[in-house]
Formats: structure tokens, sequence, C-alpha cells
């Protein structure tokens, strides 16, 4: 199930807010580069493009459809890593 984001503005600026709740959160840039990956009942603010989800398919959707990608300067939880990119 997708995280309802809600979307307010400050001086101009859009920011995206996650829910509460156990859900996936992914945030990555224009590029395709993943910023911030992991999931846990975190309270997540950001002005780049985030997606939330309970599910591993629909995180899973995303990165493929975006064709999204992460270095060692993204924050990506090392459970994300291997559920999300292992070649197993």
């Amino acid at each position: 199930m997708e995280g309802l984001i809600t979307t307010t503005s400050s001086n101009g600026v859009s920011i995206k807010e996650g829910p509460r709740g156990n859900y996936f959160h992914l945030i990555y840039n224009d590029d395709g580069k993943i910023v911030f990956l992991s999931e846990g009942n975190v309270a997540i603010g950001t002005t780049a493009n985030y997606y939330c989800a309970t599910t591993q398919e629909e995180i899973q959707a995303v990165i493929d459809t975006n064709i999204l990608y992460f270095d060692d300067t993204s924050e990506i939880s090392d459970e994300c890593v291997a559920n999300f990119f292992s070649e197993n």
C-alpha cells in the first residue's frame, strides 16, 4: 500500500512529508540517484522526489521504472541494499 505523502509550500518551496507508520521511504534526485532508502517508522520531509510504500514490490517498481541507482553518498540501509540491489 502506497503511503499518503502530503505536500505543503513554504516560501515558494514544495515540501513533501510522509505518514507515520512502518513504511519503506525512498527519496531520489532528478538524476535518478537514491538519496535515502530505508524501512521504518520515521518522519520524513523533503523537497526531492519521494515515494513511500508498505511493500517491497511497490518500491522495486519505482526503482525499476525510474532506473534509480545509489553510490557511496546515498543513505541506504544494508537491508535495503540486499533486498533491492542484490543479484541473488
